[in-house]
């Protein structure tokens, strides 16, 4: 059989008040051996967990211990009781005395019996509703008591016949208000109906007031089940866990009629209950481990609350940092020994080790999240690998290692903001990061067009001394005598330049074309078979044939282009060309002979005249160049007025969410400012201008700028004075990749009743921030290593406990602690013992009902039992002595 509390404490349907065959007023008619069957059977349909089975002032020990087998074989826990008729009121009271079976039917004893016996002695035929005992409630309290055995006490039907209310007094009923006896053992009322009659009852009995709780009440099978119904939290099938639940009702107890939280009588909605008892969140549901110290365990948690323990070094902080890597948390910008938990996780799981994280989404899909030491992380649904974030199935999981909370470091609020808001900025900061990376494309672009202004003058400059040149042999008529040639090397420059031109058309077309030749990419379109639409994907292939032809016409146009046009008819008349040339070359080798003009060279004419030409051509070139870094600079200021849109857009986010932190709670208030944290600008802007010989004022200066993007705008207002300025200048250009791209953060101050945190002490802040962090209700999974280290234990119980409490059914909690208070009055639903034990972690997991696991957080978190004891006595005397 599967352990229904694999995964801690669960919420099961509660009925106290069972009538079985053995009551003298159940009607059952079919054969005697089908009973147990089709009573457990009805149990299970109504799908009670928990059931209380009960006869008038009977009880039937075979009949007890053969529907308890036959119960438990269908995860149903079945416990004895005796509905006792007390000769108390006009009618007597109905109270069902619940009995602890391993002390009551022990060694083969029926204490209950004689129990029964004792109280009806001298009575016969005492076995129906109408006949009473010889005791009042009082004395039948006291009678029980004397057995030293472990029961309880439920009033049945409270307000209809027979009922504790119904049959006494209010005079009566005020008799009980100073009894520690009935305070102590009466845990329950059945069948409450009526909410004004509660005042009464707590003028009558003080604030004592027990559980409310629901039963069927029935005399034949059929009626199991019927009414309202009645939820118990339990973490084990054992008496103690009963008693337990019912003595922490506001924790443990849901009913359909009744909210004990609003106290909220006849709840209209349905799914109330469902709603109460039912994950609302996403959750981690077990972890696995291959390989390392954790070698073939398997923990399971409770969706709800779960406590790691153990000593120092037991490996429970190891676990918390083990779930951080697999779900790839970040650890924040500023965390705690950073090194240190990188090493626990290396050092937990070892070279190959591999864990195995099955996580339950909001709508209970199940999803397998596995990491290997030193690789990726994987998912997995249905055995297929997914390709999905893991914040898609866990919702915002924070984390907080050992010493996070109080490392109270620069940029701290900055980083607790982000792991809250967690995906709301991520598709700003992509788009930031895009634009980024636009901005990195275009200034190394720019690169090309360096000292453009400078190279131009050189060419002008060039042009101008070769033009004095040509000026003298024009004085001679050389350049009409030379003209032919001139033309002619003129006219061959200008066919070179149409070929080159004409080869990078020739490529620029061939890259889109062959992209598309090289593989069967219209084929490859058309290869899906739709199975609901096939009519619609019929007519769309017919448009993709379509333009597969015309393709291929274009194609074929090309090669037309290429083998006709480019390779035949344009080579074939430049050939033409360089023949015509050549035989023109001995006509200017003779007009050169013939010039005889001292220091005047024909060569050197013609070398001047073509450098006049190609200079004139670079010349054009840089202008066009010059353009085209204007046009540049232009698209890199537009790209920053983007960058800077999308930076005040995040910063609006981020300021909307702040206002909603704010408007959660009352202690703790966030103030953003854009752009505010001067200090992130200084600490960059120091680190690239080193050496530039920059004053403190100078800094100054520079920092009344928001951030590098203006100090780029502003370049030439900026005044330092002499060679500093210069040397500025030249070291925030040569970064001025990172400095247009660097963005100044903004600043989060976190005030603490009105007072900025940093000035409250380690223990105040930590206390403010894990109220602040369970407040918030924007995670589904929290998970903290050793919250306690900081606090006090009252700031644990009136401040974190409480809060944790009213969350547990839409947040998991994953807390590594050596502090009692969080797993025993936190209600805990998983515990975790960790111990270490030679090169070995050896994990109990179970919930905090297991009596073994809580002899084991008395040994781990309170030293023993022999020190609990010393202190609970200690404690007690204490409180006796504050009574007097």
């Amino acid at each position: 059989m599967e352990n229904i509390f694999e995964n801690g404490s669960q919420w099961l349907r509660f009925d106290c008040h069972l009538h079985t065959k053995a009551d003298k007023e159940f009607k059952y008619t079919d054969k005697e051996n089908s009973f147990l069957n089709s009573y457990v059977e009805k149990l299970k349909q109504e799908k009670i967990g928990v059931g209380i089975i009960t006869n008038h002032n009977k009880f039937d020990l075979d009949e007890y211990i053969n529907l308890k087998k036959k119960a438990i074989k269908e995860e149903i826990f079945i416990l004895p009781s005796v509905e006792l008729s007390v000769n108390d009121g006009s009618n007597g009271i109905h109270c069902l005395v619940v009995f602890n079976p391993e002390q009551w039917l022990e060694n083969g004893n029926n204490h209950i019996q004689n129990f029964i016996d004792s109280s009806f002695s001298g009575k016969s035929n005492f076995e129906n509703e109408n006949t009473s005992n010889n005791d009042d409630l009082k004395t039948t309290l006291e009678q029980l008591n004397k057995y030293q055995k472990d029961y309880f006490v439920l009033l049945a039907h409270v307000e209809d016949k027979s009922g504790f209310f119904k049959e006494l007094s209010g005079g009566k009923i005020k008799g009980f208000k100073e009894s520690e006896l009935f305070k102590n053992t009466v845990l329950g009322f059945q069948k409450v109906r009526t909410r004004d009659d509660i005042e009464n009852w707590k003028i009558w009995l003080g604030e004592y007031l027990p559980a409310f709780i629901e039963g069927s009440d029935q005399k034949k099978i059929e009626e199991i089940g019927k009414g309202k119904k009645s939820f118990i939290k339990i973490g084990d099938f054992n008496f103690e866990a009963i008693k337990f639940a019912l003595q922490e009702k506001d924790l443990r107890i849901k009913n359909e009629i009744y909210n004990y939280e609003n106290e909220v009588f006849n709840i209209k909605d349905d799914d109330f209950i469902e709603k109460q008892i039912k994950t609302q969140n996403s959750y981690i549901k077990s972890l696995e481990f291959t390989g390392g110290k954790l070698d073939g365990q398997t923990i399971h948690l409770s969706s709800s609350m779960n406590n790691f323990i153990g000593i120092r070094g037991s490996g429970k902080s190891s676990l918390i940092e083990i779930i951080r890597y697999v779900l790839d948390i970040p650890f924040g910008k500023n965390p705690a020994d950073k090194e240190y938990k990188i090493n626990l996780v290396q050092e937990m799981l070892g070279s190959g080790g591999k864990v195995k994280i099955i996580a339950m989404n909001k709508i209970g899909q199940e999803f397998i999240i596995e990491r290997t030491l030193q690789h990726s992380t994987n998912i997995y649904k249905d055995g297929e690998s997914k390709n999905i974030n893991i914040n898609s199935i866990l919702k915002n999981p924070i984390y907080f290692g050992q010493k996070d909370l109080s490392n109270y470091t620069e940029n701290f609020e900055n980083d607790l903001i982000q792991k809250f808001i967690g995906d709301k900025t991520k598709e700003i900061k992509e788009k930031i990061e895009q634009k980024q990376q636009e901005i990195n494309i275009q200034i190394e672009s720019n690169k090309q067009y360096e000292n453009i202004v400078e190279k131009k003058e050189a060419i002008i400059k060039k042009i101008n001394e070769l033009n004095l040149k040509i000026e003298e042999f024009k004085k001679h008529n050389l350049e009409e005598k030379l003209k032919t040639q001139i033309e002619f090397n003129n006219d061959k420059s200008e066919l070179e330049k149409i070929n080159k031109n004409i080869n990078k058309f020739k490529a620029d077309l061939l890259e889109p074309i062959g992209k598309y030749t090289e593989i069967p990419f219209f084929e490859n379109l058309k290869k899906y078979e739709s199975k609901e639409n096939p009519e619609i994907f019929i007519k769309y292939f017919s448009v993709i044939n379509k333009i597969e032809t015309i393709f291929s016409e274009i194609e074929e146009k090309y090669k037309d282009l290429d083998e006709q046009l480019l390779e035949t008819e344009l080579k074939s008349i430049y050939n033409d060309f360089l023949k015509i040339y050549e035989d023109k070359e001995e006509e200017f080798a003779k007009i050169q002979r013939e010039i005889n003009i001292p220091d005047l060279r024909p060569d050197d004419f013609m070398g001047y005249t073509k450098e006049l030409k190609s200079q004139n051509l670079i010349l054009k070139e840089f202008e066009v160049d010059e353009k085209k870094q204007i046009k540049n600079e232009n698209k890199i200021n537009t790209l920053l007025q983007e960058l800077e849109f999308f930076y005040l857009e995040e910063f609006n986010i981020i300021k909307q969410e702040i206002k909603k932190i704010n408007e959660s709670q009352k202690f703790i208030e966030l103030k953003i400012e854009y752009k505010g944290n001067k200090k992130s600008l200084e600490d960059y802007l120091r680190n690239i201008l080193g050496g530039t010989g920059l004053s403190k004022d100078d800094y100054e200066k520079l920092l009344k700028y928001p951030d590098c993007i203006e100090i780029y705008k502003n370049l030439e207002e900026i005044e330092f004075g002499g060679s500093k300025l210069l040397a500025f200048k030249a070291q925030f250009l040569e970064n001025i990749k990172s400095s247009l791209t660097f963005k100044t953060e903004n600043k989060i101050e976190i005030f603490y009743n009105k007072k900025p945190l940093n000035e409250h002490s380690l223990g105040q802040r930590t206390s403010a921030l894990i109220i602040f962090i369970l407040t918030q209700k924007q995670n589904d999974i929290i998970i903290i290593d050793q919250p306690e280290d900081d606090l006090d234990n009252q700031t644990i119980y009136n401040q974190v406990i409480k809060e944790i409490l009213q969350l547990k059914n839409i947040t998991q909690f994953i807390f590594a602690t050596h502090n009692a208070n969080i797993p025993v009055l936190g209600d805990v639903e998983q515990i975790v013992i960790c111990d270490y034990d030679k090169n070995k972690i050896n994990i109990k997991v179970g919930s905090i009902d297991d009596k073994e696991i809580q002899k084991n957080i008395i040994d781990v978190v309170e030293g023993g039992k022999e020190a609990f004891e010393k202190r609970k006595n200690i404690y007690k005397f204490w409180c006796t002595s504050f009574k007097n």
